[in-house]
């Protein structure tokens, strides 16, 4: 049976995971911090964010929407440092981070070429990630990808992070899609797993792993891909 509908996660798959993307918020917040006249390394950071991120987990859960929360995040590092911005600085500081992060994020190679196609062919175009909505049109919109999307599917749209198999559910149910009609595009092994749950057709993209969730099993794809203009062969597609 055709596929109907494509959900693609944001990383790897519509943007590209460099070095330059991983090093911005640690580099950004440290802008943001000497604005506000407090001075530490990007090593501070990155060791501020990472207690920061265990605290959440421990707090809200593995699956929280809050995990995906800039200016919760941003509150929490704030605090590590003793730093006590006033709403308008918060705001200015959460603005910073939002064009900063985005100007860091790189279109992945053919997917404008890849997304024109699937359109032509008549093949729905989804967004299925772990973040906040307006941040992901910010981020599609900026490189000039927003067009080609039908939906734009986030965590906190559906109050679930992709660890839950219900996020998969909710967003076939918010696009008016069964499973069976549906695809979904990854390089994380947890949407390859949870869209299998719920019977979608899975496609790994053979890139790095997602750092948060390479220990759990690993999953048997539907299709394996190189590159992602690679999509465009599978059979289901055409």
């Amino acid at each position: 049976m055709p596929i109907k509908i494509v959900f693609f996660d944001k990383n790897h798959c519509v943007f590209k995971l460099e070095g330059i993307t991983r090093i911005a918020a640690p580099r950004i917040m440290q802008e943001i911090l000497e604005e506000l006249h407090t001075i530490a390394n990007i090593n501070q950071i990155t060791e501020a964010g990472n207690e920061v991120l265990e605290d959440l987990v421990k707090f809200y859960g593995e699956d929280a929407v809050e995990l995906y929360d800039y200016r919760l995040f941003m509150k929490h590092i704030f605090d590590k440092f003793y730093v006590k911005p006033t709403e308008a600085q918060m705001e200015r500081a959460y603005n910073k981070m939002l064009e900063g992060r985005a100007k860091a994020m790189v279109p992945n190679e053919d997917i404008e070429m890849v997304l024109s196609k699937l359109k032509q062919r008549g093949i729905k175009v989804a967004l299925l990630t772990n973040s906040y909505y307006e941040r992901a049109l910010y981020q599609l919109n900026r490189v000039g990808l927003l067009k080609y999307f039908n939906f734009v599917v986030t965590s906190d749209l559906l109050g679930k992070g992709k660890v839950n198999q219900e996020m998969y559910e909710e967003a076939l149910r918010l696009t008016e899609m069964k499973a069976v009609d549906s695809m979904i595009v990854s390089a994380s092994n947890v949407d390859m797993l949870n869209g299998k749950r719920v019977g979608m057709t899975t496609v790994k993209l053979l890139a790095p792993p997602d750092e948060y969730v390479i220990s759990m099993d690993r999953p048997n794809p539907d299709f394996r891909i190189m590159r992602i203009s690679d999509l465009l062969n599978i059979p289901l597609l055409k």
